[in-house]
């Protein structure tokens, strides 16, 4: 009767420790998550922001390009609106 009594108690024991490692991995996964989360939008940020490089790189050649009368007033019009559309959307998906 005293090793049931004593077995009762070391599986309580066993079952406590169980519940306290299964909450504590429980929360360390959460985190986890969180991180990776984090770690994603900051990857999307920067490959917006070189997007946003090249287009500003190539906006300030269309600037250089306009004093030619290789694009027509019409033409560039169209290639200065781009940048901007392309620059809202992008800016919009982020939220």
């Amino acid at each position: 009767m005293i090793e049931n009594e004593m077995s009762k108690t070391r599986l309580t024991e066993i079952s406590g420790w169980t519940a306290q490692q299964r909450t504590l991995y429980s929360n360390y996964y959460m985190e986890l998550g969180k991180i990776k989360s984090i770690i994603a939008n900051y990857q999307r940020i920067k490959e917006i922001t070189l997007k946003q490089a090249a287009l500003v790189s190539e906006y300030k050649r269309l600037d250089f390009v306009q004093a030619g009368p290789a694009i027509w007033p019409a033409g560039l019009k169209c290639l200065q609106r781009v940048p901007g559309a392309f620059l809202a959307t992008k800016h919009s998906s982020i939220r």
